[in-house]
């Protein structure tokens, strides 16, 4: 009896997990991001829409994105603040 119990631990110490069947949907998302003409177009034109929404910030020098701010922020300069990576900076392929 205690043979049997031995051999059946180790037989399922053998034992493998069986893979997912589950598709890598990031690679997907990597691929799309590449090669797709929608990201590409997509990417145009936020950033097209970005380019003239700061053209009209600049021209009202009390236009200011961060709501909470307050005090005397027309005297100060311009800022654009942005997250480089995958935004203005493409590292899929690393």
């Amino acid at each position: 009896m205690g043979t049997c119990t031995l051999l059946l631990g180790f037989l399922a110490a053998c034992s493998s997990t069986p893979r997912s069947s589950a598709p890598i949907t990031v690679l997907d998302a990597t691929l799309w991001m590449q090669q797709s003409a929608e990201y590409q177009a997509i990417t145009q034109q936020t950033y097209r829409l970005a380019r003239d929404r700061l053209d009209q910030a600049l021209a009202d020098p009390t236009c200011t994105a961060a709501l909470e701010q307050t005090g005397d922020y027309a005297e100060l300069p311009p800022a654009v603040v942005l997250d480089v990576r995958e935004t203005i900076l493409e590292t899929t392929t690393y």
